[in-house]
């Protein structure tokens, strides 16, 4: 049997398998991202999932865990940080690691070969070719994540900005943004965005305000979603990949309509866009297959 793991940011999801695939039982926890809990807090989140379902098999040494953790990336030392705290979980027994982003590529690939476009607050771009994943973006807020949701809520602001200034002429985008914020006066913005408890989040819900506004023909809002398609286009150009279907997942993707259309036309002829196949712990569990194949 196989534990698929998907330690993301939001949650900590597990999910126990037959090796034919079929779904035995499921179990949800807290985040146990490092970044927002501490080591013994990720110790005792990962334990108790993993524990509750090894007690449900009939002979535990036959159960391989496969986990896509959140913040297991280049940085090896917290890559050893990670690998630690499963080695005291796990002792005695093989698990496989890797990023919650390869799990999320490999579930929406159904573990075949393929680019996968991964956008939500941030953003990535993986490719799959056999064992081996190839990366574009995922440099974080502050250096790229273009094409996100945080990216295109913080070029909305920008907008907002110039359109408040009478640089460019206001519209839709502006009133939305101004009433999402509930302002009185333009310039209570500032305030508002420097008093953000979560800085991030906040800006990336923006990007549906940004659809809508699209969807409704502000040119401004479709010039913005013009501009991120751009990007992820040019992330998916940039991976090697021996195959040219493209899937994509994360919340920017919840407008598909008017985001897969502008992404369709940077991608050009010989690109495939498809749905997701499956979620992230179903890519855990793919990946565990081509682990102990």
């Amino acid at each position: 049997m196989i534990i698929g793991i998907d330690g993301g940011g939001t949650k900590t999801k597990f999910c126990l398998y037959h090796t034919d695939g079929t779904l035995v039982d499921t179990i949800t926890r807290p985040s146990c991202h490092f970044m927002q809990v501490s080591e013994i807090q990720m110790q005792n989140i990962l334990s108790e999932g993993i524990h509750a379902l090894l007690r449900q098999c009939s002979s535990s040494t036959d159960v391989f865990v496969c986990a896509g953790v959140g913040g297991y990336g280049k940085n090896q030392e917290i890559r050893q940080r990670i690998e630690a705290v499963f080695a005291k979980i796990l002792p005695n027994r093989n698990f496989y690691l890797c990023s919650d982003a390869e799990i999320a590529a490999a579930g929406a690939l159904g573990g075949e070969n393929g680019v996968v476009i991964i956008s939500g607050t941030g953003s990535i771009v993986l490719s799959k070719v056999q064992n081996t994943f190839c990366r574009a973006g995922g440099w974080g807020y502050l250096i790229g994540d273009e094409g996100s949701s945080f990216w295109i809520g913080r070029t909305a602001l920008s907008v907002f900005s110039k359109q408040a200034d009478g640089r460019l002429p206001k519209s839709i985008l502006y009133e939305s943004i101004k009433t999402f914020f509930a302002l009185d006066d333009d310039y209570q913005l500032i305030s508002s965005i420097y008093h953000l408890e979560d800085y991030r989040g906040t800006v990336a819900q923006l990007a549906r305000i940004v659809c809508d506004c699209a969807e409704s023909g502000d040119e401004q809002s479709l010039s913005i979603i013009d501009q991120a398609a751009r990007e992820l286009a040019a992330m998916v150009k940039a991976v090697p990949s021996t195959s040219k279907k493209v899937s994509y997942v994360g919340g920017l993707f919840n407008a598909q309509h008017i985001i897969l259309g502008c992404l369709s036309k940077y991608l050009g002829e010989g690109y495939m866009l498809v749905p997701p196949i499956a979620p992230p712990e179903k890519g855990a569990y793919y990946l565990a297959k081509e682990v102990i194949s």
